[in-house]
Parts: structure tokens; sequence; C-alpha cells
């Protein structure tokens, strides 16, 4: 599978060379990296006889030194010989697919944290308007559930403060018991005294003089 797609690069990089199609920048990079990973052993600089015209071979140049090697890095810089490696990014780049495949996993994974930023964005904004109803809420919330502390604390004093006083006046009902009995025996003895006076008096008056 590997071989059959390598060759199709490399039909399609002849094209490249021999009718000058224009090709996109990036597709120009993805057949040039596989043509270099296929290679046995290292790749050599084409030299300008490979070409039909000298601007085709500065645009190879220009692409592999200048694109490849200085801006993405994904070969190595030209030995003596000519000879050129892939670098290490360059080669998990092609071992997972080629330049093209991970150019469109990184927009993939730009597009989903894009969304992830989108709906995070959307949440926030949720939030924002919901904070004040809760804040409301929960204030309700809270008012309320002091009132009902409140209410069961009136609650629970009541019957303790009837007690209280249920208690004080059994305590006071016998002392008005006593108070009545004592009072009772000294109207009798008054009644008594009186009694004695008025015979006396009685008495006296009744004596012949």
């Amino acid at each position: 599978m590997l071989n059959r797609i390598v060759i199709a690069n490399l039909h399609a990089t002849s094209h490249i060379q021999t009718r000058c199609q224009p090709f996109e920048m990036n597709d120009r990079i993805n057949l040039l990296l596989s043509e270099i990973y296929s290679s046995s052993e290292s790749y050599k600089l084409k030299q300008e006889s490979s070409f039909n015209s000298e601007t085709e071979w500065r645009e190879y140049r220009k692409l592999l030194l200048m694109v490849m090697y200085d801006d993405l890095k994904l070969v190595t810089k030209p030995h003596e010989d000519g000879s050129i490696f892939l670098s290490e990014r360059g080669r998990d780049i092609s071992i997972n697919g080629g330049w093209n495949k991970y150019l469109q996993t990184k927009k993939e994974i730009k597009d989903k944290e894009r969304k992830k930023l989108e709906y995070d964005l959307k949440i926030s904004k949720f939030k924002s308007k919901t904070v004040f109803p809760a804040l409301i809420l929960g204030s309700i919330g809270g008012i309320y559930s002091i009132i009902k502390i409140i209410i069961l604390l009136i609650g629970l004093s009541t019957p303790k403060q009837e007690q209280e006083t249920k208690e004080q006046k059994e305590l006071e009902k016998p002392n008005k018991i006593s108070q009545t009995e004592y009072h009772k025996p000294s109207e009798s003895l008054h009644n008594q005294g009186s009694l004695k006076i008025d015979s006396l008096l009685n008495y006296d008056q009744s004596k012949p003089k």
C-alpha cells in the first residue's frame, strides 16, 4: 500500500517537473516530502539538467532549501555531496500520512478548539445572565430559612412559658389556702371576745345598785 502511494506521488512529481503544472505550495511540499521519504538511502539534490527550465530548477531549490529546510524544518541541511535527509519532524509527518494529512489533522484540532471556545463563551454568557436571578433566589431562600428558625424558636419557648406560669400558679394556690385558714380562727376568736365583753356588760348592768 505504501509503495503504491509513493509511486503515485512520484508520478505526480514527474508531472510537476515535465509539464510545470501550477500546484499549490502544500501539494508540492507533500509530493517532495514523499519523494525524499521513499529514497532508499539519502535524497540527492537534483541538478538543473533534470528540469525543463532554469525557472523550474530555481523554484525546486527554493521550495526545498528555503521552505522545507529553513521554515518548516522538515529536512536537514544539505551535505557537501548534495545529500539531504528527513528531520525527525519530517519523518514523523511522513510516517503519519504526509504533509497534507498533517495539515488536515491540525485543522481538525483547531476546529475542535474553536468550537470548545465558542461553547465556553456561550456558557459564560448564560451564567452572566442567570447569576443575578440566582442571587435573588438565594437571598429569598436564606430569609425564608431564618423566618422558619425564628418561628420554630418561638413555638418552642411558648409552651415552656405556659408551663412555668402554670407551675407558679400551683405554688401560689397552697399559700392562699393557708392564709384563708389563718384568717378564719382569728375571726372566731374575735367573735368570742366580743361575746365575752357583751356578757360582762350585761352582767354589770343587771347588778342592783
